[in-house]
């Protein structure tokens, strides 16, 4: 069997001492899915809260916890969607299940936030360094191309 490999600027970076995340940082597909992403969460987010058929004391009880059956039920679907969502961005195979060791992405961490949220501020500064990167050797190819059309006209004249 033959194989072909290719440096494609596949990252593996280990998230909270557990499972990899891998993904391409440089990518400009990833950057806009990885933005468009954070949108669509925010709006599902919304629509989580808007939801008529869950009131705020029915998901949270005194523990915390969603007690009713339509407020678990919401807090799964959240959570699928969110997930869902995330594979898009980085890949399917990337299980962010795993990635997220089991938790719900509504699970609050110790700052108050939802995990969702510590996890994408962590990203946000790995894709913005790249999507620079790129944009400097992107801007860096178009001078060089530049100074080769001149340095040609230069020599037809």
């Amino acid at each position: 069997m033959e194989q072909l490999n290719f440096d494609d600027g596949t990252r593996k970076i280990q998230v909270n001492g557990g499972e990899f995340l891998r993904f391409n940082p440089r990518d400009p597909n990833l950057y806009h899915r990885f933005f468009e992403a954070m949108e669509q969460i925010d709006r599902l987010a919304r629509e989580y809260a808007a939801d008529q058929t869950v009131s705020t004391g029915e998901i949270m009880g005194t523990s915390g916890f969603p007690r009713e059956p339509a407020a678990l039920a919401a807090v799964k679907e959240y959570d699928r969607k969110v997930k869902a969502l995330l594979s898009d961005v980085f890949g399917k195979r990337n299980d962010f299940d795993r990635i997220l060791n089991g938790m719900n992405v509504l699970a609050v961490a110790s700052n108050g936030k939802p995990i969702i949220t510590n996890f994408l501020e962590a990203l946000a500064p790995i894709i913005s360094e790249s999507a620079d990167l790129l944009a400097k050797a992107r801007a860096a190819a178009a001078v060089e191309q530049a100074e080769k059309a001149r340095e040609q006209r230069e020599a037809n004249e």
